[in-house]
């Protein structure tokens, strides 16, 4: 007689991908597809933009932020406080760049 397999938790957004994608897909392969350790929003306060992230990807990064307790902002303007960049350049890097944003 074989073990039972202990239940495996996940999210919200792995459901939704694997349904997607018409596979179940590896709850370790994201980090979106595991709950948070902690339900800290460690991130509480700040206002973060993102650029150069495309498809999933962008949702990804888009979730991660929200998850975590950011403020999440399409446009960069001067009431963001972080940009998260997955190139280091084009208009919002160097806007962020001359107005002294940190940028990640």
């Amino acid at each position: 007689r074989k073990a039972p397999v202990p239940p495996v938790k996940c999210t919200f957004e792995f459901v939704r991908r694997s349904v997607e994608e018409k596979t179940l897909l590896d709850v370790r392969s994201n980090i979106l597809f595991q709950p948070p350790k902690t339900s800290e929003k460690i991130l509480k306060g700040l206002k973060i933009c993102q650029t150069s992230y495309t498809g999933a990807r962008r949702n990804d990064v888009k979730l991660l932020i929200e998850r975590l307790g950011a403020a999440y902002s399409k446009p960069f303007d001067k009431t963001c406080t972080h940009l998260c960049c997955y190139q280091f350049e084009g208009k919002k890097y160097e806007k962020a760049a001359s107005d002294g944003t940190t940028i990640v």
